[in-house]
């Protein structure tokens, strides 16, 4: 293990690797850590400490919903999720290995997602409080309405799932990550 624990006692947390197309460079929970921190800097931010810190990746595409849309042709109005695709350097080792990084909340538009998001899963939880709405609420989400009800929530992430079924169908011998902290964790 990299990091043992107090008297050298392995958590899973630290010891836990998960392979690249270079097998002498694992990601470690760490490196996924720093992928889901540096997206919440501004573009020149990102590159400048992705360049100081893991100087072998590149970003290769981003979509910060902050900036709004401007292609009317690929922008989803619907779809309020800011994300951002890794890959190691071409010329590297890494170069077939991808982390695509779901940001989390950041600015207003993403506070309404968080909202939207888990309001619904919210409320069943608080339902199931009270034996006489508990029942109700639960008949509802096992309903075909609840299944329209997240199926219109996927509209707010669609580019995420289209990116990441054309790449796996285009380049299928890469090595890919999905990874996000809070609401992007969530999505």
């Amino acid at each position: 293990s990299r990091f043992p624990g107090p008297r050298n006692f392995d958590s899973m947390a630290c010891s836990a690797t998960f392979p690249t197309t270079d097998p002498a460079n694992p990601l470690l929970l760490a490196d996924f850590g720093f992928f889901n921190k540096v997206v919440y800097e501004p573009e020149d931010g990102l590159v400048k400490y992705l360049g100081e810190w893991m100087p072998n990746w590149d970003v290769v595409k981003e979509q910060r919903r902050e900036s709004g849309c401007h292609d009317a042709d690929t922008c989803n109005l619907k779809d309020w999720t800011s994300w951002f695709v890794f890959e190691g350097k071409p010329g590297t080792p890494l170069e077939k290995t991808t982390v695509l990084t779901v940001r989390g909340t950041k600015t207003k538009l993403e506070m309404i997602f968080d909202l939207d998001l888990w309001s619904s899963g919210g409320l069943r939880n608080f339902a199931e409080q009270f034996s006489f709405v508990g029942s109700i609420v639960n008949s509802f989400w096992s309903s075909g309405l609840a299944k329209n009800v997240y199926k219109g929530k996927r509209e707010r992430y669609q580019s995420v799932v289209d990116y990441l079924s054309d790449r796996l169908t285009t380049d299928p011998d890469r090595t890919y990550y999905l990874s996000g902290h809070s609401l992007g964790g969530g999505i």
